[in-house]
């Protein structure tokens, strides 16, 4: 009976070593994991900066590239009025000599 209880004591031990042991590699999976999913968290912060600057540096660009259209349409405008006001300027300056020439 002594040697029952001897070896229900062992085995019960043993159970408890091996719940004790299976409990560290559960923590240590648990840990693991947890290392994991930060550095994919950070992987994944890194690429959405990434992505913002890109989107930024691409706005900008696209801003840039909008405000080189308009400069360009700008001056093409500017440069139909500038003629105009030539042709008004040269107009009056013909009516001005024509009526001077009359007198």
């Amino acid at each position: 009976m002594e040697e029952v209880i001897k070896k229900i004591i062992q085995i019960e031990e043993e159970a408890a070593e091996m719940e004790k042991d299976a409990n560290e590699k559960i923590r240590q999976k648990k840990l693991e994991q947890e290392k994991t999913l930060e550095h994919l968290r950070q992987n994944l912060k890194r690429k959405a900066a990434d992505k913002v600057v890109t989107l930024h540096e691409w706005g900008m660009k696209e801003t840039d590239e909008e405000i080189a259209r308009q400069k360009i349409v700008l001056d093409k405008r500017l440069a139909a009025l500038d003629a105009i006001e030539k042709e008004k300027a040269k107009d009056w300056q013909d009516a001005l000599f024509a009526e001077i020439t009359k007198e």
